[in-house]
């Protein structure tokens, strides 16, 4: 987002863009990153789910790492061997698509499930210590977190399937697919 802060502009006397402009086209997934590091962190606090967090962080990464790749070969200067519609489609079908599905819809909700699972004793011990009702609270908490990032996971999801600029290059995909 630095970048884009100083990106310059038509006029040479606009060269800073506003904060505003330059986030509002980030703010979802600026959102699901947030909600998913307060999730992990959470998570890691708690030295017996440190594996689980760890997990979730690898499973978030991973999907992140291939959706970031397919973004720099659409971005790709035309011409450029990233941006041929080949290499786009294996990376887009073979890499981004099997991974955001593998970790964000199986992974993740395993996390979720083994941190309910796990969580019992320390969450006993936090009712203990803190008050009655906050092993309730962090509880509700924790869900509210993930069914919040989960949703939005389903939101990228249906994004990424339906990208129009994806869309055109997969097509011309399927062009050079039937010429040879």
């Amino acid at each position: 987002m630095m970048i884009l802060l100083f990106h310059p502009k038509q006029h040479a006397q606009r060269r800073f863009l506003s904060v505003k402009t330059t986030t509002s086209a980030y703010v979802r997934s600026l959102v699901q990153h947030v909600l998913s590091l307060a999730l992990i962190a959470t998570v890691y606090v708690f030295s017996s789910l440190r594996r689980l967090a760890a997990i979730g962080m690898f499973a978030f990464d991973v999907s992140s790492w291939f959706l970031h790749l397919l973004q720099i070969c659409m971005n790709a200067p035309d011409g450029s061997r990233w941006k041929q519609a080949k290499v786009v489609s294996r990376i887009y079908w073979w890499l981004v698509i099997q991974s955001f599905v593998v970790t964000r819809f199986m992974i993740w909700p395993a996390v979720w499930y083994s941190l309910e699972v796990e969580s019992k004793i320390w969450l006993e011990q936090l009712d203990n210590m803190l008050m009655p009702g906050s092993a309730l609270a962090m509880r509700c908490t924790m869900h509210f977190w993930m069914i919040l990032l989960m949703g939005s996971t389903v939101v990228y999801f249906r994004r990424l399937l339906d990208h129009p600029h994806l869309r055109r290059i997969l097509r011309q995909a399927e062009q050079v697919k039937e010429y040879e």
